[in-house]
């Protein structure tokens, strides 16, 4: 995925949610939350690696003895590679008619772009439903 251009990445998402693939939609507030609750790694001004060393060297070592610990520790590098590593962002503002420009477009063409654009193709929107499918490109 890494040497894939932007639109090709764009083209292989589509293809995914139009052949009936899933995603994960997941909101944000202004308020900053820790994925693991009050105290939990990422919620104190130390860096990941740094609290989950620390917490290794805790007093009473029953993070060292914790046979779970490892999995977290390791399940939130996970967790916060793959949200920050791919996302589509619409403004609040905006959301309704994104969606509706979702909803509303030729499925034939969104189809037959995808692919296009999936096998790194340079597409040229030459007609009415094809500049409609690329102005989602644009979200």
């Amino acid at each position: 995925m890494n040497t894939k251009t932007i639109n090709s990445l764009k083209g292989a998402a589509l293809k995914h949610l139009n052949s009936g693939g899933k995603m994960l939609a997941i909101g944000h507030s202004s308020q900053y939350e820790s994925i693991y609750g009050l105290g939990g790694i990422g919620s104190t001004s130390l860096s990941d690696a740094e609290h989950k060393r620390h917490s290794l060297m805790y007093h009473d070592k029953r993070f060292q003895t914790d046979i779970y610990f490892p999995f977290i520790a390791f399940s939130h590098t996970q967790v916060k590679a793959s949200t920050t590593g791919g996302f589509l962002l619409a403004d609040k503002a905006k959301f309704h008619d994104v969606t509706n420009r979702l909803l509303n477009v030729d499925q034939n063409v969104l189809t037959s772009l995808a692919k296009r654009l999936s096998e790194g193709e340079v597409v040229k929107p030459t007609t009415k439903e094809r500049k409609i499918v690329t102005r989602l490109f644009r979200i």
